[in-house]
C-alpha cells in the first residue's frame, strides 16, 4: 500500500512539473480580448493613406483566435479571422471572400500572417500584436509586401473601449 501510494505520488509530482511551462507560458500572453478603436493621430501608417476609422474585436486569443477587424479606406473592409493559433495556414473570412492566414505566439508577442489579394498581386502582411506597459495600449507593427512597390511598415496603436 505504502509502495503504491508512493508511485502515485511520483506520478501526480511528474504530470505537475511537466505542465507548469505550459501554465507559465499562458501566463505571459495578453488579454487581447475586447473592442479596440484604432488611434489615427498616434499611428504610422508609411505610404498607405490613414483609415477614417478601423476597430479590432477580438473574441478569443488563446490557442484559438477570433477576430473581427473593420476599417473604413474608401468604404467599409472587414476580415474575420476564427482560427487555431498553432502556425499553420488557415482562411479568414473577407469581403471578397477569403484569404491565407497563419496566427501563432511567440511568448507575449502574437503574429498574424496573411496574404490579400490586390490588383498587382498577392500582398504579403505581417502583425505583431503586443501590449505597451506603460499605455495598457495594443500595439500592432505591420510590415506589408507589395508586388512591384517593395515592403514598407506601419505602426498602430489601439485604445481598448470601456
Amino acid at each position: 500500500m505504502h509502495a503504491s501510494r508512493l508511485v502515485l505520488t511520483a506520478l501526480v509530482v511528474c504530470l505537475l512539473c511537466s505542465t507548469a511551462p505550459v501554465i507559465a507560458q499562458d501566463a505571459d500572453r495578453p488579454d487581447f480580448t475586447g473592442t479596440w478603436i484604432l488611434d489615427i493621430a498616434a499611428s504610422s501608417f508609411g505610404p498607405s493613406p490613414a483609415p477614417d476609422s478601423a476597430l479590432i474585436v477580438v473574441e478569443r486569443a488563446d490557442d484559438h483566435v477570433v477576430m473581427t477587424r473593420i476599417s473604413h479606406v474608401r468604404g467599409e473592409n472587414t476580415v474575420r479571422f476564427d482560427m487555431p493559433a498553432d502556425g499553420e495556414v488557415h482562411q479568414a473570412a473577407t469581403d471578397e471572400g477569403s484569404t491565407d492566414s497563419r496566427a501563432e505566439w511567440d511568448g507575449a508577442i502574437f503574429t498574424v500572417w496573411l496574404v490579400a489579394q490586390a490588383n498587382v498581386g498577392d500582398v504579403d502582411v505581417t502583425e505583431l500584436w503586443g501590449i505597451d506597459t506603460e499605455s495598457s495600449r495594443l500595439t500592432v507593427d505591420r510590415t506589408i509586401d507589395v508586388p512591384g512597390y517593395g515592403v514598407f511598415e506601419q505602426n498602430l496603436l489601439y485604445s481598448r473601449r470601456q
